[in-house]
C-alpha cells in the first residue's frame, strides 16, 4: 500500500515537537475535528499505526494513540471518512460539545478545523490555544478567526522546538476573561499587544 501525507514537510513533527505532540495526546481523551481535517487524518494515521509507512518510532506511537482515541467529527452532510473510533456530530452546539467533554477522560483536542475553531470562539468554548509556528511564510490561507471575532487571549508560555534544518515555536494562549471554570486567570489589557 502506498501512503503519502499530502502536506508540506514543515507540518511533520520530529524531535522535540514530536515529544510535545505525544505528550498532548497522552493527556487527551478525544479528538474533535471538522470533516475535512478528519478525512486528511483518516487517510494517513491508520496506515502509520499499521506500520505501512516508514515512520519513526515516536510517530508510530503517536499514530497508535490516535487510533485508540475516540474521534468526533462534525459533519452536517453525513459524509465521514472511515476510521475506527469515529463518532459523527451533526452540529457543533455548546450542548453537544459539553457532552463530548463530559464523556472524555481527558482534554478534547482540535487540530486545524478552522470553521470549528471560529464557532467555538463565538461560543466561548476554547480553554486554550497551542499554536505551532514553523518558520514558513504562507502567502494565502484561511484566518484562524474571522475579522469580527476579537479574541482576548493572553500568552501563558512559549517553547522553541529544535528541528533540522530550522526551528519551530509553540505559543500557548489562554483566554483572559473566560466563560466557565477558569478561576485565577488574569484579565487582558484593553487592547491585545499584537494589534
Amino acid at each position: 500500500m502506498d501512503v503519502a501525507y499530502p502536506l508540506p514537510a514543515w507540518l511533520h513533527a520530529h524531535g522535540d515537537l514530536m515529544d510535545y505532540e505525544s505528550s498532548l495526546m497522552e493527556n487527551a481523551g478525544a479528538l474533535l475535528l471538522g470533516r475535512i481535517t478528519h478525512g486528511d487524518f483518516a487517510s494517513y494515521w491508520p496506515a502509520v499505526a499499521a506500520d505501512e509507512t516508514q515512520a519513526g518510532e515516536g510517530t508510530k506511537r503517536y499514530a497508535h494513540r490516535l487510533d485508540q482515541m475516540d474521534k468526533f467529527v462534525v459533519s452536517r452532510s453525513g459524509a465521514v471518512a472511515f476510521w475506527p473510533g469515529t463518532h459523527r456530530v451533526e452540529d457543533a452546539t455548546a450542548i453537544e460539545i459539553q457532552r463530548i467533554k463530559d464523556r472524555s477522560a481527558g482534554d478534547v483536542i482540535v487540530y486545524g478545523s478552522l470553521s470549528l475553531i471560529g464557532a467555538f470562539n463565538v461560543l466561548s468554548l476554547i480553554d486554550e490555544f497551542d499554536f505551532i509556528v514553523p518558520p514558513t511564510l504562507l502567502c494565502r490561507g484561511k484566518p484562524i478567526l474571522n475579522a469580527d471575532q476579537r479574541p482576548r487571549w493572553s500568552s501563558r508560555s512559549a517553547t522553541r522546538f529544535l528541528l533540522e534544518p530550522s526551528c519551530s515555536g509553540m505559543q500557548h494562549l489562554a483566554p483572559c476573561n473566560p466563560v466557565g471554570n477558569h478561576e485565577g486567570r488574569p484579565g487582558c489589557p484593553s487592547r491585545p499587544s499584537w494589534l
